[in-house]
């Protein structure tokens, strides 16, 4: 039973792990520290704020600029192009339309506690802040980060009135792990690249020979061109590619873009399988003839004929007549042509 319940505490795990990693967005440490900061404050004691919690985040704007704001710190764990920050409002704590801002601290030395005297508050820079997105039902302020925001490889961040904004109130509830979302598989933002020069082609007949030069890619092609004809493409079987042809000049051209010869067709493999067999099989009936015994060599006539003993007592008449393998022994007397 007890290795059984590890068992299966361990896949609940790796399946956890699982989840984070295909989401795409990994969550973030708690933050390091939060605090905000009350203007109302005598001699470096700010009044007590009854409506905030102890551990919540107050940000208020008065008739004549910000009456109190908070801040947040967050540690980032390598590099992270973007992030978002979600607040949620504390119940029934917002006055008015909240209009906050999330602007980089100067530096991260702040220190952390709720209402805080303002003279103790730490200063920030809004030129690169982001404005903080309300939810239509009001229950969450949205931030989107990117790394304008970061301090030296973290997120101090102070949450501040809008410059334009109208008086308001609102409490933010202490913010946790949860909160940040990282968003590593964010790409960094691309380069400006410069545009090409355009090419220009140069007149007819400046002694321009051989095919017309292309741009990079973003022009339009200046000089009219024939196509050359589509490789054949043999399946599971490696192609070779053919040298291209030399161009010649077209006639009567003395510049000028010319004709571009088609490549030559390759030669597939299965004309070459045979006309390797056809050449083995030369090879094979050359080596049978020379391998026959040489047949007898034999003369017109009676020349032909090899040394042996002539024939015993044949007649006059009886003697081989003939030339050659028509030869004969004749027993009677010969038939007269007319």
């Amino acid at each position: 039973m007890r290795y059984a319940g590890r068992r299966t505490a361990v896949q609940l795990a790796m399946g956890t792990c699982l989840l984070c990693a295909a989401s795409g967005a990994a969550l973030a440490d708690a933050p390091t520290k939060t605090g905000w900061w009350n203007e109302a404050s005598a001699n470096g004691v700010a009044l007590p704020q009854p409506t905030t919690g102890a551990d919540n985040l107050h940000v208020q704007e008065g008739p004549s600029g910000p009456t109190a704001y908070a801040a947040v710190a967050y540690p980032l764990l390598g590099a992270v192009p973007s992030a978002t920050l979600q607040l949620k409002v504390a119940p029934n704590s917002a006055l008015g339309t909240p209009d906050v801002l999330a602007c980089p601290t100067k530096d991260a030395t702040w220190k952390a506690g709720g209402n805080q005297p303002y003279a103790a508050r730490p200063q920030y820079d809004c030129a690169t802040g982001v404005p903080g997105i309300r939810a239509a039902d009001g229950t969450t302020i949205t931030f989107l980060l990117d790394t304008r925001q970061q301090l030296s490889g973290s997120y101090s961040l102070a949450l501040v009135p809008a410059p334009d904004a109208v008086p308001f109130s609102v409490d933010f509830v202490k913010p946790d792990a949860t909160s940040l979302a990282p968003d590593v598989d964010a790409a960094p933002p691309a380069e400006p690249t410069t545009e090409p020069e355009p090419f220009t082609a140069p007149p007819p007949g400046a002694g321009v020979s051989g095919p017309a030069p292309f741009g990079t890619g973003s022009e339009v092609l200046t000089a009219p061109f024939q196509a050359a004809a589509p490789l054949p493409v043999v399946p599971s079987e490696p192609v070779p590619m053919a040298a291209p042809a030399p161009v010649a000049p077209n006639a009567g051209q003395t510049g000028g873009p010319t004709a571009v010869a088609p490549p030559l067709a390759p030669v597939s493999n299965r004309e070459r399988y045979q006309a390797g067999t056809l050449l083995a099989l030369l090879a094979g009936a050359l080596v049978w003839a020379c391998q026959q015994p040489a047949p007898e060599r034999r003369l017109i006539g009676g020349l032909s004929r090899t040394a042996s003993a002539p024939p015993a007592a044949l007649g006059v008449n009886e003697r081989p007549r003939g030339i050659g393998r028509f030869a004969t022994t004749r027993t009677a007397a010969a038939r007269p042509l007319l």
